[in-house]
């Protein structure tokens, strides 16, 4: 369950290109959203912040969920405004209902949807009914901050 803290966290979101090897790159170029589709993170499950090496391995299997089940997909950061607290995220095309599954085996509390129109929603994963629109337009949620030393998302915990 997603308490309201995290809630009210999640409607803060903007997303950052990312161009890392081997994604699937769906045409919505420049992260422009040009087709609908699910933002869902690949870190950090349940809401927790792991190691960078734990993180690296959330990746790995939830990639290799996407290739085995043959979507196409593209990588960017989910964060805050000035990208200190980003998570690695793929960009899916896929309906709802595949998004909702794909949240749910990464474990993630929340994800994001880009509409038909371009607006961007806030979904719980495990109340799919509950999802609150945060913009008319996803594409005013994308910032480009240049590479980031420092990540909050990123326990230095091994």
């Amino acid at each position: 369950m997603i308490n309201e803290r995290l809630w009210k966290i999640y409607h803060q979101v903007y997303f950052q290109p990312c161009d890392l090897r081997n994604s699937l790159v769906p045409s919505c170029v420049g992260q422009n959203f040009l087709h609908s589709g699910a933002i869902i993170s690949v870190w950090n499950p349940r809401g927790q912040i792991y190691t960078h090496r734990k993180n690296r391995l959330f990746a790995q299997k939830a990639i290799l969920k996407l290739k085995h089940q043959g979507l196409r997909y593209s990588f960017l950061w989910g964060g805050d405004r000035h990208m200190r607290f980003k998570e690695l995220s793929v960009f899916v095309l896929c309906p709802a209902h595949t998004a909702v599954k794909l949240a749910r085996q990464n474990q993630q509390l929340a994800f994001y949807v880009v509409d038909k129109a371009g607006a961007l929603w806030l979904i719980n994963t495990h109340m799919s009914e509950h999802k609150q629109r945060i913009c008319k337009f996803a594409k005013h949620r994308i910032v480009n901050m240049g590479l980031k030393r420092s990540n909050l998302a990123v326990s230095s915990h091994t």
